[in-house]
């Protein structure tokens, strides 16, 4: 009986608040100094610095058998491909140049849905915008995706409430996105490091 009355009261309990404008505010600033541009011989489009040594995480779209180019500020390097995940829709880069370079800080475990997420679109003119949506799906038997409540662009970032990575943007959808999450993409570069 305890139990039931526990989870009565946990059912009853108001869900959280939206991540106010100050965290907003807070998550445009931490994806700003890691946001990327990265650019194949065809297209191009937003990726994400996850590690100091030059890692960027993008949608598989924006790069090329042999890497890509990735703009950093000013600065565009050349960067080679670790990993190109068909399954996942998104490969891993490693930029060619001097670090330490500025990564995003990242939570590999999804909050469950209906959770409030950041997302984080690089516009046209370079700007990193903040959008505030929903998860309505988690990684689970309907696949390995976070589906956000939002409609995106590949190689947008979707953050948590706290500015944490969850997962790059890999599909746009019409009144949604799906985002590869950083735990299938870790385990398929531990996976490809390997062999």
């Amino acid at each position: 009986m305890p139990a039931l009355f526990a989870l009565a009261l946990l059912l009853a309990a108001p869900a959280p608040p939206p991540p106010g404008p100050a965290a907003l505010q807070r998550a445009r600033e931490a994806a700003e100094r890691a946001l990327v541009e990265v650019h194949g011989r065809r297209l191009g489009g937003a990726g994400v610095l996850v590690g100091a040594e030059g890692q960027v995480l993008t949608a598989l779209r924006f790069v090329d058998a042999d890497g890509a180019n990735v703009r950093l500020g000013t600065t565009v390097l050349g960067a080679r491909l670790l990993l190109a995940s068909p399954t996942l829709r998104v490969a891993v880069l490693h930029m060619v140049g001097p670090g330490p370079y500025p990564a995003m800080p990242v939570r590999l475990q999804a909050p469950a849905a209906g959770a409030w997420v950041v997302a984080i679109v690089l516009q046209a003119d370079g700007v990193a915008a903040p959008h505030l949506g929903r998860l309505l799906h988690v990684p689970g038997e309907e696949g390995p995706w976070l589906e956000v409540s939002l409609r995106l662009p590949p190689g947008s970032l979707v953050l948590d409430g706290g500015g944490k990575l969850l997962g790059v943007v890999v599909e746009s959808r019409a009144a949604s996105a799906l985002a590869a999450p950083l735990a299938a993409v870790r385990a398929e570069l531990e996976s490809a490091s390997s062999r």
